[in-house]
C-alpha cells in the first residue's frame, strides 16, 4: 500500500481524536533522514464494505493530522482498507447499486476538496491466499 517500513520512525494504533472522541486505526510517520517526516498515513480499517461515515472520516482526521502533526503542510496520505469496496478506478460497481456507488464516489470527492488533501486512496483486503493481498480499488 505505499509504505516503506524502512523509513517508519513512529506510528500508533488506536490513537485518540478529541474532537469526535472516538480513535484513528492506524497513524504511521515516514521519514527520509530518520528526523523530519516527510510522508504520513492515515490507515482506517472496514470490516466488511466501506460506508458513508467512515469515509467522512477517514478524510475528516486527514485534515486534522494535516493541521496539527504536519504543521499546516499537506503530506498526510488518506487509505481506506475494506473486505468489499467499488472499483472506483474502472468504475465498477459488482453488481451494487450504481447510486450508492455515485453517491461515496461524490462524497470522496466533494471532502478532498474541501479539505484539501491528497486523493484517498482505496484498498480491498484479500486473507484467502497464503499472504494478505491488498487490491487497490482507488
Amino acid at each position: 500500500i505505499g509504505i516503506d517500513v524502512d523509513k517508519v520512525v513512529w506510528y500508533s494504533n488506536y490513537l485518540p481524536y478529541s474532537i469526535e472522541q472516538s480513535e484513528m486505526d492506524y497513524v504511521i510517520v515516514e521519514s527520509d533522514d530518520g528526523f523530519t517526516a516527510t510522508k504520513i498515513y492515515l490507515l482506517e480499517l472496514m470490516m466488511p464494505q466501506i460506508d458513508e461515515s467512515h469515509i467522512k472520516r477517514t478524510l475528516m482526521y486527514s485534515k486534522w493530522l494535516n493541521d496539527t502533526l504536519a504543521l499546516g503542510t499537506n503530506f498526510v496520505q488518506p487509505i481506506l482498507i475494506a473486505g468489499q469496496c467499488y472499483d472506483f478506478i474502472n468504475g465498477e460497481t459488482d453488481g451494487r447499486k450504481i447510486d450508492s456507488f455515485k453517491k461515496r464516489k461524490t462524497i470522496i470527492e466533494e471532502n478532498e476538496a474541501k479539505y484539501g488533501l491528497h486523493p484517498m486512496k482505496i484498498y480491498q483486503y484479500d486473507f484467502s491466499g497464503l499472504s494478505p493481498a491488498f487490491i487497490r480499488k482507488r
